[in-house]
């Protein structure tokens, strides 16, 4: 197993990829199988992983639909497949979306997100009032994505219609604090937000 040495920050995670495969050449790796999953920023535990087809050498991207993006780059899974106990899938090239599988879990991490940035911006508005204008803006980015997974997922029968009303309210909740100016606006967000970790 190796580290691939890719990793992107998001708001409650760390995108990374792995990869497992011979040490061949002075200690250089041959990949066979490579994946990407998030960690935990805190502890530094995996929270989840996915095993994928292709590496990536250039770039890994999480994308407002909560799906983590890799341009895939096989070279190395090439070199591995080609020697004679090479018995790697098929290469594939292209980019590679690894979706999220359950909208619950997104719309938690999304509020979760959001919670800790309108608690954040509570404490220091009186501090870094510019600060905290660019965190309102973010903030509205963050119940409008919160409102995108929460709609598809009840289109797509993958949530529950009376769920799905709790949240929605409580992004309205939220979003009715952050156009209120006074200062109790970013908790109040904070507390609407922080319950939809707890449906």
């Amino acid at each position: 197993a190796v580290n691939l040495n890719l990793v992107t920050i998001g708001a409650n995670g760390l995108a990374f990829q792995a990869g497992a495969g011979r040490t061949v050449l002075n200690g250089y790796t041959l990949i066979e199988r490579v994946g990407v999953g998030l960690l935990n920023r805190e502890s530094g535990a995996v929270r989840h992983f996915a095993e994928g087809l292709d590496e990536t050498v250039s770039v890994i991207a999480v994308g407002p639909d909560g799906g983590i993006y890799i341009g895939n780059s096989p070279l190395r899974r090439a070199i591995a497949n080609a020697l004679p106990t090479g018995s790697g899938p098929t290469l594939v090239g292209g980019i590679t979306k690894f979706a999220p599988q359950r909208p619950d879990l997104h719309i938690a991490d999304i509020a979760c997100a959001g919670a800790t940035r309108a608690a954040n911006a509570h404490i220091q508005q009186d501090l870094y009032p510019l600060s905290a204008t660019a965190d309102q803006k973010q903030l509205f980015e963050h119940i409008a994505q919160a409102r995108r997974v929460a709609t598809a997922a009840l289109t797509a029968g993958q949530m529950d219609k009376a769920l799905v009303e709790q949240i929605l309210a409580q992004l309205v909740i939220a979003e009715t604090a952050l156009q209120n100016p006074d200062r109790t606006a970013f908790k109040n967000a904070a507390n609407a937000l922080a319950q939809i970790t707890h449906f």
